[in-house]
Protein backbone atom coordinates (compact mmCIF):
# COMPACT_ATOMS: atom_id res chain seq x y z
CA UNK A 1 0.00 0.00 0.00
CA UNK A 2 2.81 2.43 0.89
CA UNK A 3 4.63 1.59 -2.36
CA UNK A 4 1.47 2.30 -4.35
CA UNK A 5 1.05 5.65 -2.62
CA UNK A 6 4.65 6.64 -3.36
CA UNK A 7 4.25 5.53 -6.98
CA UNK A 8 1.10 7.63 -7.46
CA UNK A 9 2.69 10.63 -5.75
CA UNK A 10 5.61 10.47 -8.20
CA UNK A 11 3.21 10.35 -11.14
CA UNK A 12 1.23 13.29 -9.73
CA UNK A 13 4.40 15.30 -9.13
CA UNK A 14 5.72 14.65 -12.65
CA UNK A 15 2.39 15.53 -14.28
CA UNK A 16 2.12 18.69 -12.16
CA UNK A 17 5.55 19.74 -13.48
CA UNK A 18 4.38 19.05 -17.01
CA UNK A 19 1.27 21.21 -16.61
CA UNK A 20 3.27 23.96 -14.93
CA UNK A 21 5.62 24.01 -17.94
CA UNK A 22 2.66 24.12 -20.34
CA UNK A 23 1.16 27.06 -18.46
CA UNK A 24 4.51 28.89 -18.44
CA UNK A 25 4.91 28.30 -22.18
CA UNK A 26 1.36 29.51 -22.84
CA UNK A 27 1.93 32.75 -20.90
CA UNK A 28 5.42 33.13 -22.39
CA UNK A 29 4.00 32.84 -25.91
CA UNK A 30 1.87 35.93 -25.27
CA UNK A 31 4.89 37.83 -24.00
CA UNK A 32 6.70 37.39 -27.33
CA UNK A 33 3.77 38.17 -29.65
CA UNK A 34 4.98 41.76 -30.20
CA UNK A 35 8.65 40.84 -30.28
CA UNK A 36 10.91 43.52 -31.75
CA UNK A 37 13.22 42.03 -34.34
CA UNK A 38 16.65 43.39 -35.21
CA UNK A 39 17.33 42.93 -38.91
CA UNK A 40 20.14 40.54 -39.72
CA UNK A 41 20.30 38.66 -43.01
CA UNK A 42 22.33 35.78 -41.53
CA UNK A 43 20.31 35.25 -38.34
CA UNK A 44 16.59 34.76 -38.83
CA UNK A 45 13.59 33.33 -37.02
CA UNK A 46 12.76 29.71 -37.66
CA UNK A 47 10.30 28.57 -40.30
CA UNK A 48 9.02 25.09 -41.06
CA UNK A 49 11.37 24.63 -44.03
CA UNK A 50 14.42 25.02 -41.78
CA UNK A 51 13.40 22.43 -39.18
CA UNK A 52 14.96 19.56 -41.13
CA UNK A 53 18.36 21.28 -40.82
CA UNK A 54 17.75 22.04 -37.15
CA UNK A 55 17.05 18.36 -36.44
CA UNK A 56 20.17 17.35 -38.37
CA UNK A 57 22.33 19.76 -36.36
CA UNK A 58 20.66 18.73 -33.11
CA UNK A 59 21.15 15.00 -33.75
CA UNK A 60 24.83 15.56 -34.66
CA UNK A 61 25.40 17.26 -31.31
CA UNK A 62 23.12 15.56 -28.77
CA UNK A 63 22.11 12.00 -27.93
CA UNK A 64 18.69 12.86 -26.48
CA UNK A 65 15.52 12.94 -28.56
CA UNK A 66 13.89 16.36 -28.17
CA UNK A 67 12.03 16.39 -31.46
CA UNK A 68 8.65 17.11 -29.86
CA UNK A 69 10.00 19.98 -27.76
CA UNK A 70 11.83 21.55 -30.70
CA UNK A 71 8.69 21.27 -32.85
CA UNK A 72 6.64 22.87 -30.08
CA UNK A 73 9.08 25.73 -29.56
CA UNK A 74 9.29 26.32 -33.32
CA UNK A 75 5.57 27.11 -33.22
CA UNK A 76 5.09 28.71 -29.80
CA UNK A 77 8.35 30.69 -29.60
CA UNK A 78 9.18 31.15 -33.29
CA UNK A 79 10.19 34.78 -32.65
CA UNK A 80 12.98 33.69 -30.30
CA UNK A 81 14.04 30.53 -32.12
CA UNK A 82 17.05 31.76 -34.09
CA UNK A 83 18.62 30.16 -37.14
CA UNK A 84 22.10 31.08 -38.40
CA UNK A 85 22.28 30.82 -42.18
CA UNK A 86 25.12 30.55 -44.63
CA UNK A 87 24.16 30.60 -48.31
CA UNK A 88 20.51 29.81 -47.43
CA UNK A 89 21.52 26.73 -45.43
CA UNK A 90 20.86 26.54 -41.69
CA UNK A 91 24.25 26.11 -40.00
CA UNK A 92 23.24 26.74 -36.40
CA UNK A 93 20.32 27.40 -34.12
CA UNK A 94 19.58 28.94 -30.75
CA UNK A 95 16.29 28.27 -28.95
CA UNK A 96 14.93 30.27 -26.05
CA UNK A 97 11.72 30.23 -24.11
CA UNK A 98 10.27 32.92 -21.88
CA UNK A 99 9.68 31.97 -18.28
CA UNK A 100 7.19 34.35 -16.64
CA UNK A 101 7.86 35.00 -12.96
CA UNK A 102 5.26 36.75 -10.82
CA UNK A 103 6.52 39.51 -8.55
CA UNK A 104 5.09 42.51 -6.70
CA UNK A 105 5.84 44.64 -9.76
CA UNK A 106 3.90 42.34 -12.11
CA UNK A 107 5.15 39.67 -14.46
CA UNK A 108 8.91 39.55 -14.86
CA UNK A 109 10.07 38.04 -18.14
CA UNK A 110 13.05 35.74 -17.87
CA UNK A 111 14.65 34.37 -21.03
CA UNK A 112 15.94 30.82 -20.74
CA UNK A 113 18.09 29.16 -23.37
CA UNK A 114 16.76 25.74 -24.25
CA UNK A 115 19.40 24.66 -26.77
CA UNK A 116 22.17 26.01 -29.00
CA UNK A 117 24.30 24.20 -31.56
CA UNK A 118 26.36 24.84 -34.69
CA UNK A 119 26.91 22.45 -37.58
CA UNK A 120 30.26 20.66 -37.15
CA UNK A 121 31.47 21.94 -40.55
CA UNK A 122 30.88 25.58 -39.53
CA UNK A 123 32.38 25.63 -36.05
CA UNK A 124 35.18 27.98 -34.95
CA UNK A 125 33.81 30.78 -37.15
CA UNK A 126 32.03 32.73 -34.41
CA UNK A 127 28.54 31.66 -35.50
CA UNK A 128 27.43 30.64 -32.01
CA UNK A 129 28.71 33.91 -30.54
CA UNK A 130 26.90 35.91 -33.24
CA UNK A 131 23.63 34.10 -32.49
CA UNK A 132 24.04 34.71 -28.76
CA UNK A 133 24.91 38.39 -29.22
CA UNK A 134 22.00 38.92 -31.62
CA UNK A 135 19.50 37.17 -29.35
CA UNK A 136 20.70 39.01 -26.24
CA UNK A 137 20.35 42.36 -28.05
CA UNK A 138 16.77 41.50 -28.95
CA UNK A 139 16.00 40.26 -25.43
CA UNK A 140 17.08 43.61 -24.03
CA UNK A 141 14.39 45.29 -26.15
CA UNK A 142 11.72 43.20 -24.42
Amino acid sequence: MKKDFIYYMRILRSSAGYYKRLLQDYIGSFLVKNWKKIDNENIVSVNSKMLKDVFRIYNDNFNVDSTKMIMRYSKVFKNIFYIAKSENIAVGYCIYYIKPVLSFKGVKKTSVMYSIAVDKDYRRRGIGKKMLDHSIDEMRLL
